[in-house]
Formats: structure tokens, C-alpha cells, sequence
């Protein structure tokens, strides 16, 4: 299980933050179903799909993972479709704080890792620009 919350970037709401949290079971061998709360000042969704890994450094510290979901949306009064996908590096600071010393402090949450994103969904057939986020998470086993 993982589980974290995040902060971002959208440059078509005003103001131009993204807020959420997201959660993560392993389903298989770098696989894991992803369940994603994503907020902005117009819109809220909700989505769940793959998440799945396809690079780990040698020693696990650095991973790059693409995402594919579906879900809903909602900011108008009304519920619609969203389908969405991207991808992102995350890196466990355990490993990381070696080469960062500022990040120490924070390595000492086990399994602990911070984890940058790109993500585009689009909403009832209408285009979004790529969303920029970064969480901070932890893995639970």
C-alpha cells in the first residue's frame, strides 16, 4: 500500500493550484491500482485506475511510473466522465538524503518518498492542459 497527499500546478484555473491525495495497492509485479482525489478551485474528480512502474534504480531509491484512469468529475453542479493518464518519478528519500543532505530530517519516516507528476485528463470530451503536482507519500506494508 502507499498512500500521500499533493500540491500542484494548473495554469487554466485561477488561482492556478491543484490539491489531492491518492492511494495505491499493489495488484501485481510493479502494478498497483491507483484511487486519486484531484481538486481545483472549479473542479473536483475522482479516479482509479494503473499505475504501473517500468524503471527502479539499482538500489530502489529512484522510480519512473506511467498512470492510466477513469473516474467522475464535478464543479457545476453536475457529475461527467473524466478519463485521464500520465506519469512521474518518485524517489524514497532514504536513498535520496545521501546525496541531499536536506532531505535527512525527512528520511526518517520509513519508507517516506516525495514524488513529481504530470498528468492530463480530459473532462466530457473537452481537452485539459497537463497538470504539474508534487507529493510526499509513504509506503505501508
Amino acid at each position: 500500500y502507499s498512500a500521500g497527499a499533493f500540491l500542484g500546478f494548473n495554469h487554466y484555473d485561477t488561482p492556478q493550484m491543484k490539491g489531492g491525495g491518492f492511494f495505491d495497492t499493489k495488484i501485481a509485479e510493479n502494478t498497483y491500482n491507483e484511487t486519486t482525489l484531484n481538486m481545483t478551485s472549479k473542479l473536483a474528480t475522482v479516479t482509479t485506475g494503473v499505475k504501473r512502474f517500468f524503471y527502479s534504480s539499482p538500489h530502489g531509491t529512484v522510480g519512473l511510473f506511467a498512470t492510466a484512469k477513469a473516474g467522475v468529475a464535478t464543479g457545476d453542479g453536475s457529475a461527467t466522465a473524466v478519463l485521464g493518464g500520465g506519469g512521474g518519478i518518485k524517489v524514497f528519500l532514504a536513498g535520496a538524503a545521501n546525496k541531499f543532505p536536506f532531505l535527512k530530517l525527512f528520511s526518517t519516516i520509513p519508507n517516506s518518498y516525495v514524488s513529481g507528476t504530470v498528468d492530463v485528463q480530459q473532462i466530457n470530451g473537452t481537452g485539459v492542459s497537463p497538470t504539474f503536482g508534487f507529493a510526499i507519500g509513504a509506503d505501508f506494508k
